[in-house]
């Protein structure tokens, strides 16, 4: 694995530095500004004197995890650093706006020249943007002179900005004849004050390929085709709705106070100069880089590859139990104790990482391990499900373990939770529960993991070779909340564990209840039911189940049916609308879904996790 940049390599004392990344969006070029500012505190373990972004984009075939890389399209980012009351721009060669190609990576200066004791808050400020489309479609007309054909021709325009071509407006048409053989175009863009040129395109047929005839003298809205222009029918436009995939942090409520909604101007607002609007813990168009780095001294840098588990889901996001505080991963260490970069997201596998050039464009991950020194990888999961087996999910982590070994990183993967398809009690019997048609292949693996990552003479995962040496140790995080039939604790038992008692019985409904309101008399501490699972014990719902969204110190706000919001799959709701003076028991159930930790178990695993950091890292 290459360090890509040689004077911020992890041998010459640059870590990760800061928490919680890790998160990425699909966003399609279109004609707003689709890019925006993000500004994220971050606490170094160790004093910094010198900091730096590693960045990187890729802009993949088409929206969804699990598609190709492609090279050759590119980014526009800024990176600005505050601290003490004042903002530093990184400025690399001396340019403020750094282009990024979409399969490379880059590392801004590190010579920003900031001091930063330890356990001080500091913030970075990120601009991304693309070369967006002009505003709206241009128009053509025909007028006087000029040497064309008569007959109708066919436009497009694009916007070129920092040397970025965006994708081409729709098309646009006028007809020649007569004495007016020339056609004037009139762009329409309101964002012409960041447009350096635009250029044209033409053809003789509607929708055929659209060849370069020319472009504007700066950012003049004005072109006139006359006939003059030489076609170059080797110029072609780029693509429509280009997709990128952009790295993107699901930052803390508090985080995020200057991002920029899509939409708005695009300008420069590295400053904050501009119109900004708080979003909330989780927003979109707002990115980050991959890391940010800083000659930090502390040696606890940690790096997690994950899926939507270790990103946090399981719960819904609620002020105070947001999941970037609760989830298995944050809630197991304190700030200060270790630097975190959290690579996980929902959908994601190992396959994607390893094998770009078949599962897509997840190798960006692979950029930050140098800079880390431990790496946990909890992925595997989703590889499971999508079809791979267990020798081959062995294999790519692996492949993981060997790129760590070679940057000095020490590899542990964790086991794979319990997995189930049915879950019509909330997991809150084992009868409830159906286990995936995978599940044998889960558990092998499982098997595997705990026996070392075992490997024949040749490297190839077997449960009956030895361990490799390539991996460091294991986090079973599997272990204390999966259980056998029976519902007793079992390594590979494949079923969530049963609660044995509910945490609050005969609760009363009260004033007007309805499919996802249910008022109560007891008074309740704000969300602290969050994730719970629900049991009616009378009236029209009896022996119905439905999970808890939010709660208020009056009452609960479920799930209605089929809603797959906190978790991308639909939890238990009710099918009947409760009336006054229904009853009900709830639960803290280790996986509503079947699939995803409630917050309870979250917290459960934690403790796991904590245990093996205080052992191996802290």
């Amino acid at each position: 694995m290459a360090v890509y940049y040689d004077g911020l390599a992890s041998g010459n004392g640059m870590k990760i530095v800061g928490r919680n990344f890790g998160f990425t969006q699909y966003v399609a070029s279109a004609s707003t500004d689709i890019g925006g500012t993000s500004r994220f505190e971050f606490i170094p373990v160790g004093a910094l004197s010198r900091l730096a972004c590693l960045v990187s984009s890729q802009r993949v075939l088409s929206s969804g995890v699990g598609t190709s890389e492609a090279t050759g399209f590119t980014t526009i980012n800024q990176i600005c650093y505050e601290y003490n009351g004042y903002s530093r721009n990184d400025t690399k060669n001396g340019k403020v706006n750094i282009i990024s190609e979409a399969s490379g990576s880059m590392i801004q200066s590190d010579s920003v020249g900031l001091q930063i004791p330890a356990l001080t808050p500091f913030y970075v400020r990120y601009y991304h943007t693309f070369a967006f489309l002009p505003s709206g479609t241009p128009t053509a007309s025909a007028i006087a002179g000029g040497s064309l054909a008569a007959q109708a021709w066919y436009y497009v325009v694009t916007r070129v900005m920092q040397g970025i071509e965006s994708s081409p407006t729709a098309e646009f048409t006028a007809t020649t004849a007569s004495s007016n053989l020339s056609i004037a175009i009139t762009i329409i863009d309101t964002k012409s004050a960041t447009a350096d040129y635009y250029i044209v395109y033409r053809s003789a047929t509607s929708g055929s390929t659209k060849q370069y005839i020319g472009q504007t003298n700066g950012r003049t809205k004005r072109f006139v085709d006359d006939g003059s222009y030489a076609v170059d029918a080797n110029i072609n436009p780029p693509a429509s709705g280009q997709n990128y995939l952009l790295n993107r942090i699901m930052a803390k409520a508090t985080d995020c106070s200057t991002h920029i909604l899509a939409g708005q101007d695009g300008r420069n607002v590295a400053f904050g100069a501009y119109t900004f609007s708080a979003s909330g813990p989780s927003f979109i168009f707002g990115t980050t880089p991959v890391c940010v780095l800083g000659d930090d001294r502390s040696g606890k840098s940690v790096m997690v590859l994950g899926d939507s588990i270790f990103s946090g889901l399981g719960f819904g996001n609620q002020t105070g139990f947001y999941r970037q505080e609760k989830g298995m991963w944050e809630a197991a260490w304190n700030d200060g104790e270790i630097n975190s970069l959290n690579w996980s997201f929902s959908g994601a596998t190992v396959c994607e990482v390893v094998n770009p050039l078949s599962s897509g464009g997840g190798r960006s991950r692979l950029k930050s391990i140098a800079y880390a020194d431990w790496l946990i990888d909890e992925l595997g999961t989703n590889d499971i499900v999508l079809g791979r087996t267990w020798q081959q999910l062995a294999a790519d982590k692996l492949k993981i373990a060997d790129i760590c070994k070679r940057n000095g990183v020490k590899y542990v993967p964790t086991t794979i939770l319990p997995r189930g398809v049915g879950y019509s009690t909330g997991c809150l019997t084992i009868a409830g529960q159906t286990q995936h048609g995978t599940e044998s292949q889960r558990q092998s693996f499982n098997t595997w993991v705990r026996a070392g990552c075992p490997v024949t003479t040749l490297g190839v995962p077997d449960i009956a070779g030895t361990p490799s040496i390539l991996v460091y140790s294991f986090i079973d995080i599997a272990a204390s909340v999966e259980v056998n039939s029976s519902n007793v604790v079992a390594l590979n038992g494949g079923y969530w564990k049963v609660p044995a008692s509910p945490v609050a019985t005969g609760l009363v409904l009260n004033g007007t209840p309805t499919a996802t309101s249910l008022p109560i008399t007891t008074s309740l501490v704000l969300n602290e039911n969050l994730g719970r699972v629900i049991k009616f014990t009378s009236g029209v719902c009896n022996g119905q189940y439905c999970t808890v969204k939010s709660n208020t110190t009056s009452g609960f706000v479920i799930y209605a049916a089929g809603d797959t919001t906190m978790t991308g799959i639909p939890v238990p709701s009710l099918s009947n609308v409760p009336s006054a003076g229904d009853t009900f028991n709830i639960y803290d159930s280790c996986a509503a879904d079947a699939t995803h930790p409630g917050l309870s178990c979250h917290t459960q695993i934690a403790a796991v996790i904590r245990a093996w950091l205080l052992a191996n890292v802290i």
